[in-house]
């Protein structure tokens, strides 16, 4: 009799360990992807006669969030998708960051009535233009 409830227990807590996992895998991923495109949008977006300002260059706001919505936006990330509406991107002097959440599907978690069938993940980098001294 204890050996099915026990078995029971044992397939639940497995089904939780896995559905985490692939949330945890899943925000990984997308700090990594956002990282990069923070690294790319912020060197990418001083324009030409900033960069012969030297330190005093700041990368263009509006160029940062074209570059970053189109890096991001429809981008499947862990079993989900990143939407327009789930990016923040700020650019603050010579620092860019991105906010950026995604909806992951649970794995498991569709067998269990009410439990949701999804996982908010979040993401926020930063990335700051530094230029160095020859």
């Amino acid at each position: 009799m204890l050996v099915p409830a026990g078995m029971l227990v044992i397939l639940i807590l497995g089904a939780i360990a896995v559905d985490s996992a692939a949330a945890f895998m899943a925000q990984r991923e997308l700090i990594n992807q956002a990282a990069a495109i923070a690294n790319d949008a912020v060197t990418r977006a001083i324009p030409a006669e900033g960069l012969q300002a030297g330190a005093s260059a700041s990368p263009d706001p509006a160029v940062v969030d074209r570059m970053v919505r189109e890096s991001l936006v429809g981008r499947r990330i862990g079993g989900g998708t990143v939407r327009a509406e789930d990016i923040d991107v700020q650019v603050e002097g010579q620092v860019v960051r991105i906010r950026a959440s995604e909806d992951v599907p649970k794995v498991f978690a569709t067998a269990v009535p009410g439990a949701p069938r999804s996982a908010r993940v979040r993401a926020t980098v930063s990335a700051e233009v530094r230029f160095r001294q020859s």
